[in-house]
């Protein structure tokens, strides 16, 4: 076991390894042991432990409250936060393991996320073996010397960041922080409340969906799923409502690339909030059968990988993808490429990007879209009523209980291209139109929106004939909320 410098007492060292046995079993492997120990003694060390207990209790507590939360921030890429509980995101390399006696098998290199690992039983005892781990290193937001002050962004629903900045509040008074270490922040967000209501509605919990169900991930490439046809609702991918990936650049490059696996979705949005890396870059090379998803240059952390496979050493690799990074001169970076012979394909695309999204973020944006998906295909009524009880107070819901022939022709009309991102457009509508390309879906797939005579409150409320939503009509009200 590598050198544990004299903390095996610190109680977060206790906490990861008793979480690490109940994972993985007594035995916990090599591999594990020697990722915590990594990131563990530049925690102790630096005296960061504080943010990572802080956070865990935090989420403990929404979670035993019954809500779900999700992480944007630096630690979105360690094992110390994933064994807390913080993040769900497990940076290791992709493997099996066994839900009864916790044998672990490791997948192959070309496997780029656990969740893509086919469903499996054990070959030691005959029990469940569940796939997880998507390799991402630490060092990309830690630091090569992991002096690098962890950050932690929670995102919770609306109606409970109040509770969450409580406990927060809470735990602070009782810790002792050290001057300029950043304290976790809770962010309200939309996705968070929608999963919350269709967990609700159906009894589901978010936390138990699939990452690997074929039908709930073919939405990301068809809409024969939900039964209609791309004319039918404009768009030739099923993901309207689905975070991230309903907007319509995203649709035309799911469309354009049909991908069928969770790690391709992970390049789809790494690509897609990438800046260079999407139009001139990536998108050329796989319309001309030059390059594919997988090989694109789409997350930061896959760069510095990549690197590393090409023969480039882990501190040059990781100060090459800083540069990106920064969107520094890459003049030093390019002559380390070249002495490290990595492709001239690679470089150009290289040469392209200005700005890379971190895998560990678009890891957690898939995880919730892929809960949308399953939601909106198996359990639709719910999904649908669960997003208008969220968005419905902030767009003119009486344009949605028009039938299919209304919405298309109405002044707000649907356009097939979608709608472009918030840039450039005001909230509200932005809001308007996917409210609109929901109301459309629902009308192709036999659903209905209806006025009802229910007062007070601004929850969508189910009819007791299934296929029906009705909605209290109330007076709209600005929203500031994230989207």
């Amino acid at each position: 076991m590598p050198n544990q410098q004299n903390h095996e007492d610190d109680p977060i060292r206790i906490s990861c390894y008793n979480a690490a046995r109940q994972r993985y079993g007594d035995d916990v492997p090599e591999a594990v042991i020697s990722r915590l120990e990594e990131e563990l003694q530049h925690i102790v060390r630096n005296g960061f432990s504080d943010p990572y207990i802080v956070a865990a209790r935090i989420v403990d507590k929404a979670n035993a409250d019954g809500f779900t939360m999700a992480i944007r921030g630096s630690v979105g890429s360690s094992i110390v936060a994933y064994l807390l509980g913080i993040t769900e995101v497990n940076p290791l390399p992709p493997h099996y393991q066994c839900l009864e006696c916790r044998h672990v098998e490791w997948a192959a290199d070309a496997v780029d996320s656990g969740f893509d690992l086919p469903s499996e039983l054990c070959a030691k005892c005959g029990g469940k073996f569940v796939g997880d781990g998507h390799r991402i290193p630490y060092q990309t937001f830690f630091g090569a010397d992991g002096n690098t002050s962890p950050n932690i962004d929670l995102y919770t629903a609306w109606e409970y960041e109040e509770h969450a900045n409580n406990e927060l509040n809470y735990q602070m008074h009782n810790s002792i922080w050290r001057s300029g270490i950043p304290v976790p922040d809770i962010i309200p967000h939309n996705a968070a409340s929608v999963l919350k209501r269709v967990h609700t509605l159906t009894g589901i919990d978010p936390r138990s969906i699939p990452m690997n169900d074929p039908k709930a991930l073919s939405l990301f490439r068809s809409t024969d799923a939900i039964g209609v046809t791309p004319d039918q609702i404009k768009s030739k991918v099923a993901t309207y409502g689905i975070p991230e990936m309903g907007i319509g650049p995203v649709r035309d490059m799911l469309q354009m690339t049909q991908p069928s696996s969770f790690s391709e979705l992970v390049q789809i949005s790494g690509l897609s909030h990438g800046v260079g890396t999407w139009d001139g870059n990536a998108r050329e090379r796989i319309q001309e059968g030059a390059g594919t998803l997988r090989t694109s240059i789409a997350c930061r952390d896959q760069l510095m990988m990549d690197l590393m496979k090409f023969g480039v050493d882990m501190e040059t690799a990781y100060s090459i993808t800083v540069s990106k990074r920064k969107d520094l001169p890459i003049a030093e970076s390019v002559e380390a490429m070249l002495e490290s012979k990595v492709p001239a394909w690679y470089m150009e695309s290289y040469r392209k990007v200005r700005y890379l999204f971190p895998k560990s973020h678009a890891v957690s944006y898939v995880i919730s879209a892929v809960r949308y998906a399953f939601y909106k295909l198996h359990f639709p009524m719910e999904f649908y009523a669960a997003y208008f009880s969220v968005h419905g107070i902030d767009v003119d819901m009486e344009l949605c209980t028009r039938g299919e022939r209304d919405i298309r022709n109405s002044p707000e009309e649907v356009r097939p291209e979608g709608y472009h991102t918030l840039q450039g457009m005001a909230p509200e509508k932005a809001l308007q139109e996917m409210a609109l390309e929901l109301a459309l879906e629902m009308n192709a797939r036999g659903m209905r929106i209806r006025k009802s005579s229910h007062a007070g409150g601004r929850y969508v409320v189910e009819s007791e004939l299934y296929g029906t939503l009705e909605i209290p009509f109330i007076a709209r009200q600005q929203s500031h909320r994230v989207i």
